[in-house]
């Protein structure tokens, strides 16, 4: 009873731009399922630089696709949060890398997602400049 009121939300607003709720309902979840899921070639990509393991990669990215609250954001309806996921893992891994354009395109696009996602994006900034800080100091 609780979850409906959303989805009554929802189907009212799609109703009055025009749009059938059904249609959208089909068309969004796919989309959004797939992009998820894309977030676990940069999990990979990361477990298997710092962990030197292809297997450790694999590892870890088959433990993002199957985490309960990553497949939860994918089931009922559409989640701007879901979208920031995968653009989040995408930045990390550029920055990471010291590809720092690549970064900073995909930190914009998840901030687009939902206004919080900023503070995440400060928190790598934040990651990096101590990590950079710290390699420059011991060199």
């Amino acid at each position: 009873m609780h979850g409906d009121g959303p989805r009554r939300q929802l189907r009212q607003h799609l109703a009055r731009c025009g749009v059938g709720c059904h249609h959208v309902a089909v068309a969004v979840q796919p989309q959004q399922a797939v992009a998820v899921a894309l977030g676990a070639v940069p999990v990979f990509l990361l477990a298997r630089k710092h962990l030197d393991s292809g297997r450790a990669g694999l590892g870890f990215a088959l433990a993002y696709l199957l985490y309960p609250a990553t497949g939860w954001l994918t089931l009922n309806e559409f989640h701007p949060v879901a979208l920031a996921t995968p653009l989040l893992l995408f930045a990390f891994w550029y920055l990471d890398e010291d590809r720092l354009l690549p970064f900073a395109l995909f930190a914009i696009a998840a901030s687009a997602c939902k206004e919080e996602i900023a503070l995440v994006v400060a928190g790598f900034g934040i990651w990096y400049a101590v990590a950079h800080r710290s390699r420059a100091a011991g060199a």
